[in-house]
This record gives structure tokens, sequence and C-alpha cells, in this order.
């Protein structure tokens, strides 16, 4: 009796998180947006296309790092000033069994050669997503999108 109340408790907590992903992810990126800017300095507007994806054991915690270090990048090097074709675009869907996480901005882009090695921000999410068993593709010129692909299995809750 106690291993199938610990077995309902565990899917209950993860029926939770499953059907809050679409709301998680609109939430904690409004969440950063407003740490790291006011109405005074925002200098882009936010699209999103989230689908409700089922997440099975995943780990939030990673997933929010991840955001939190791109939108934050963003913010501090995507746009100088607020233009109103400035935008952040956060795409989110499931294919293949396969969560695919699509982070776009249509800023100015860079060479990933002239990052400083004193930045780590970007190893760091490097390092999370590979904790994830996920892959991260990276286009930087004349604007930057990161698409993160992590396996929507249930072996990735850390």
């Amino acid at each position: 009796m106690r291993e199938l109340r610990h077995r309902v408790k565990n899917n209950l907590q993860i029926v939770s998180s499953l059907l809050n992903i679409k709301e998680f992810t609109e939430t904690l990126c409004n969440s950063i947006i407003q740490t790291v800017s006011d109405e005074e300095n925002m200098k882009f507007s936010i699209n999103y296309s989230i689908e409700n994806v089922i997440v099975k054991n995943f780990n939030t915690t990673l997933y929010g790092l991840i955001l939190n270090e791109i939108i934050t990048n963003t913010f501090k090097h995507a746009f100088s000033v607020y233009k109103k074709g400035n935008v952040l675009q956060i795409n989110l869907l499931e294919s293949n069994n396969k969560i695919v996480l699509t982070i776009k901005n249509n800023g100015v882009g860079y060479n990933p050669e002239d990052i400083s090695y004193a930045s780590i921000g970007l190893d760091l999410v490097n390092d999370m997503v590979r904790q994830l068993n996920g892959t991260l593709e990276a286009v930087t010129i004349h604007s930057v999108e990161n698409k993160i692909i992590i396996p929507n299995e249930t072996n990735l809750y850390a």
C-alpha cells in the first residue's frame, strides 16, 4: 500500500507539471523579462508559439535556467534600443518524441569566435542542455536562433 501511494503521489506531481508546461514557460519568460527590464528600458516585444506539450518527468529547473540565460543574453546583447520591429520569439513543440524549444531574436547576432572566454553563460547553456540529453543548434548571423532539442522520455528528471 505504501508503494502504491508513493507511485500515485509521484504520478500526480508529474501530471501537475505536465499540464502546466505552456503556462510555466510563458510565466517564467515574462518574469525574466520583468526582472531584467522595465517599461522604460524594454528593448523588444515577445511572441509565443507554445503547444500544449506533455512532458514526461521533465527537469523544469534546468529548463528554466536555460530560458533565463538566453533571454538575459537577448536583453543585454541583441538590441541596443527599442524599435517596433525588435522581437524575441519563443516556440515550443513536440516532434518525434522530442521537445523542441526555439528562442529566436532578430537582433544583431554575433560571431561565436568573438565571444569572450570569460563569458560562461553560453557554456552553461550547453552544459545544461547536455544534462537533459539534448542538443543545441545556434544560428548567430544577422540574428540569433537557439534551437534546443530534448528527448521527451521518462529518465530526464534529476
